[in-house]
């Protein structure tokens, strides 16, 4: 459980990183700037999708239930006795400081 949790946070601190990098002009998704421009309108959005630590913690929310769904599949009521919203809201808060303090330390 403990290698799984730090394998999330991995994860999801990395897709935080790459979603930042990929969306400058020149990059992959470029085209999601103007997608980002409008959601200017909406400042929470916007700020979500132009924030690093902001997108780790959004990753780390969908990635581990996802992560238990796959590793469930095929075992009825697996999902709810694996489950912890404690586990899962420690993953998530874990994620948004590591990501926070990475970009503190090298920005």
């Amino acid at each position: 459980m403990m290698l799984e949790s730090a394998i999330v946070v991995f994860m999801s601190m990395v897709l935080g990183q790459t979603w930042i990098i990929i969306t400058q002009p020149g990059y992959l998704f470029d085209f999601m700037g103007g997608v980002i421009d409008k959601a200017h309108k909406v400042p929470k959005l916007h700020k979500l999708l132009t924030c690093s630590t902001c997108m780790a913690g959004q990753f780390a929310l969908w990635i581990y239930p996802i992560q238990l769904l796959i590793r469930c599949t095929g075992y009825p009521d697996c999902f709810s006795y694996c489950y912890d919203p404690v586990v899962h809201f420690c993953i998530v808060a874990v994620s948004i400081w590591i990501t926070a303090l990475t970009n503190k330390l090298f920005a």
